[in-house]
């Protein structure tokens, strides 16, 4: 074969990456949901596993094992506040020990259940946000298919006229004021 017809191999070139194989592992999925649960952004997750917030985004990109598992870990967050939320709108109860003390010293032990009413506000952001179109802020008044036009002529010339003539008659200690 000829080096005519022999296939050309393109040399890498530019700046090596900063991902590097050997910096994921087992290690970095069990360290992950630590930072999900107390940063908002990625960089802050990645500063925290010691990696550049390109490498983290690199490996969300290309790895599945890393991308599943980020998600995973993500939704399990996102619905724990969820059902907190929910629970919050529409009250809950729970079981709770009281102990009753007299000189520091423990004299009786009692379980009650602890009631919590519901939550408008939390009720609000709930349906605002699961259902906007029927719960949005501001609802838009107007029944479908009725298409009415209100036209404001305001002010009215004759109005405008009525105005400056009674603007004569006014004294003038009060025209100042």
């Amino acid at each position: 074969m000829s080096e005519a017809l022999a296939p050309k191999i393109k040399k890498k070139t530019g700046r090596p990456p900063k991902f590097s194989p050997e910096e994921f592992g087992p290690a970095v999925l069990e360290k992950l949901p630590e930072p999900l649960k107390i940063c908002k952004s990625d960089a802050k997750i990645a500063e925290i596993l010691g990696v550049d917030p390109t490498t983290f985004s690199f490996w969300k990109r290309n790895n599945p094992q890393f991308f599943v598992t980020y998600n995973m870990e993500m939704y399990k967050l996102n619905h724990e506040v969820e059902m907190a939320m929910y629970k919050n709108a529409t009250g809950y109860s729970h079981p709770e020990i009281r102990t009753a003390t007299f000189n520091g010293q423990i004299t009786d032990t009692v379980e009650v259940t602890k009631h919590y009413p519901p939550n408008e506000r939390a009720g609000i952001f709930w349906l605002t946000n699961r259902d906007p179109e029927r719960w949005k802020r501001e609802q838009d008044m107007m029944p479908q298919g009725h298409n009415i036009q209100v036209n404001f002529n305001f002010p009215r010339p004759d109005y405008v006229e009525q105005v400056k003539t009674d603007a004569g008659t006014i004294p003038a200690a009060r025209k100042n004021v």
